[in-house]
């Protein structure tokens, strides 16, 4: 199990509204490369809501660069736009059979159980754990959530999970909507423990920042992500805008004194 340590955000998602974030992206190849190792002696895996398979188009790039060959891959995405976007960028890789399954993992799970004779080498999940076991009012439900934990482990010899610790920001800064700590790597890795599993734990720094936030909102932003840092930085702002005025009076006195000996000097010449 990998989590992130404390910082703001993953790879270009949408926060609310024209608010994007990105990650360090030398941080982001760092972890790819931790798990290209993880992953490096699996010929099967499945990836559950990789999106557009960017994370294990990484991950396939670097395990090609160990020597390692994934010979089957299968994509499980509620997100059909998506899910095609994947399959045409992992394509490229000429994996012998890659297969893709458009729906939640509660739903393509079980069909897959009732037709493989093989469980996968490794199901892999990259932060989208946090969906599991929603109820219908959109809250994580205990039960729900550790039934597909259950799940993962019935599909797979090895279960990676890409998440965020307790004392990370990810999950408030990621959504307005406050996620249960049940979805931790803490609380997921106790479970698993609970299970009878053997579970490793390896952390990896990502550093996150805004990439980018409509003019309008970029107070609420930083107030949001952490109120204390952008009550300092408006606190000097009165005190930048009188240095700044003080300034503009200086060097507009100063030019125009320029401009008089320039023209004292020209009028000299020309007499």
């Amino acid at each position: 199990m990998i989590y992130p340590t404390r910082g703001y955000e993953w790879w270009n998602a949408h926060l609310t509204t024209e608010i994007y974030l990105n990650t360090h992206r030398g941080d982001w190849w760092s972890v790819c490369d931790v798990l290209a190792h993880l992953m490096r002696s699996a010929t099967s895996v499945l990836d559950v809501g990789g999106g557009d398979g960017h994370t294990l188009w990484q991950i396939i790039s670097v395990t090609r660069g160990i020597g390692a060959t994934l010979a089957e891959v299968t994509l499980v995405e509620p997100d059909t736009a998506a899910l095609q976007r994947a399959y045409d960028r992992l394509s490229q890789f000429s994996i012998k059979r890659l297969e893709a399954c458009a729906g939640t993992i509660e739903v393509c799970g079980p069909q897959m159980l009732a037709k493989r004779k093989v469980p996968f080498d490794v199901v892999f999940v990259s932060h989208t754990n946090y969906y599991f076991g929603r109820n219908t009012g959109g809250k994580c439900d205990s039960t729900l959530y550790r039934n597909t934990l259950d799940l993962l482990l019935t599909l797979g010899k090895r279960v990676i999970i890409l998440t965020a610790s307790e004392e990370s920001d990810y999950y408030k800064v990621v959504s307005k909507n406050p996620f249960s700590n049940e979805v931790s790597s803490e609380s997921t890795g106790r479970y698993y423990r609970e299970r009878g599993c053997t579970v490793e734990v390896i952390p990896t720094p990502m550093r996150f920042y805004v990439a980018h936030a409509h003019k309008s909102r970029e107070e609420a932003v930083l107030l949001w992500i952490n109120w204390k840092l952008a009550l300092i930085t408006f606190f000097i702002m009165p005190l930048l805008a009188v240095i700044m005025r003080w300034f503009a009076v200086v060097m507009r006195n100063s030019f125009r004194k320029q401009r008089l000996h320039i023209a004292r000097l020209n009028a000299f010449t020309a007499e």
